[in-house]
């Protein structure tokens, strides 16, 4: 389950989306490249180049190690399960490292009322994660309102899934990616774009409360439907989508000029 989803989508995404945010985490360094596979190499780039200058990634593989939790963070799953466990606890290393790398010194991050990562002052985050891969985007407030990341398993959706979450015209809009694949691509569009909006307007959006326009090179718009003030319907915003490793990865911010 997405490490920083709002609801409605916390029940559908228990169904497909299992992500996990435990990991082997490292710096984006030459020292770092010694000891993370091809995948996560290859991922960080990816999502670094997705994002606009100022954010950090760090990413890893949650079945390679494990990590402390801080004192704070430990109650928020002492009742969960083993797997739980590890992806919150990776979740927050990978974030903890990314911010590091912004100059904010250690810090507990904590769960909001709807289980989202509470970030420190002047930060805006997300965390994401699937089988095998965990990644945490952060940049500064004063130039961002939000961040979303997400990436998915690239397996298509099956149909039933796959109408629950996007529109045929949303699924088919390119040619050359099965309609079930694309659904998969738009979800995952769609989850970047809740995580990205959430913060700044604490609104829970449906699947269909956002339409997804797929491009061609790696681009994709988010338009909303339905007001989610302070952002209005009609708003519209450009992200990034990509696929390698056998992933698919997401992203898009929300600037201040939103």
């Amino acid at each position: 389950m997405p490490a920083d989803c709002p609801q409605p989508l916390l029940q559908m995404l228990c169904k497909f989306s299992q992500e996990s945010q435990y990991c082997r985490s490292f710096r984006v360094s030459v020292k770092a490249f010694s000891i993370a596979t091809q995948t996560e190499i290859h991922s960080v780039r990816m999502f670094e180049r997705m994002l606009p200058e100022g954010f950090i990634v760090e990413c890893g593989d949650p079945r390679c190690a494990q990590v402390t939790l801080l004192d704070a963070e430990r109650s928020l799953i002492e009742c969960s399960i083993e797997k739980r466990r590890r992806e919150f606890s990776m979740g927050r290393h990978c974030a903890r490292l990314a911010l590091a790398r912004l100059g904010v010194a250690e810090i507990a991050i904590l769960a909001g009322t709807k289980r989202e990562p509470v970030w420190p002052s002047g930060i805006v985050g997300s965390i994401t994660h699937t089988d095998g891969f965990c990644a945490a985007a952060v940049g500064p407030a004063s130039r961002f309102l939000g961040v979303g990341i997400d990436v998915e398993l690239a397996e298509p959706l099956d149909r039933q899934t796959a109408i629950a979450v996007a529109t045929d015209s949303e699924a088919n809009r390119l040619s050359g990616l099965d309609p079930g694949l694309a659904a998969r691509l738009v979800f995952s569009a769609k989850e970047s774009f809740y995580k990205c909006q959430f913060y700044h307007t604490r609104h829970w959006l449906d699947f269909f409360d956002v339409v997804i326009e797929l491009e061609e090179q790696g681009e994709f718009s988010a338009s909303l439907l339905v007001d989610a003030l302070p952002l209005c319907r009609g708003l519209s915003i450009r992200g990034r989508w990509a696929v390698g490793e056998g992933l698919l990865f997401t992203a898009i911010w929300l600037p201040w000029a939103a």
